[in-house]
């Protein structure tokens, strides 16, 4: 329901069973309108809609590959933080859920 022209996303296609699930999910938010990075260690030949780009990374085993696709992009969004004129890990509207132990 929330992807129309302009919505933006992430998808981490991950291995094995998750893989195709993530992969529909790409497809599905490309069709709508939206705009995906789909980051994956199994990139699909001109087998994606417009609006979907791939992202290759290296196979790793199943254990250590959310490393690979995840760490990268969390690194990512200080400097872009930074660009839009926020501070990285500060609430603007909100605060920290968790209170105490």
């Amino acid at each position: 329901e929330l992807v129309r022209e302009g919505f933006k996303a992430v998808v981490f296609a991950g291995n094995d069973d998750a893989s195709a699930l993530n992969e529909r999910l790409a497809r599905e938010i490309g069709a709508y309108g939206g705009r995906v990075l789909l980051v994956t260690p199994a990139p699909k030949a001109g087998g994606m809609p417009a609006g979907v780009v791939q992202l290759p990374i290296p196979r790793a085993e199943s254990a250590i590959l959310p490393v690979l696709e995840i760490v990268p992009v969390q690194l990512l969004t200080i400097p872009l933080a930074r660009a839009r004129g926020y501070e990285a890990a500060v609430f603007q509207y909100g605060g920290k859920v968790t209170t105490e132990e």
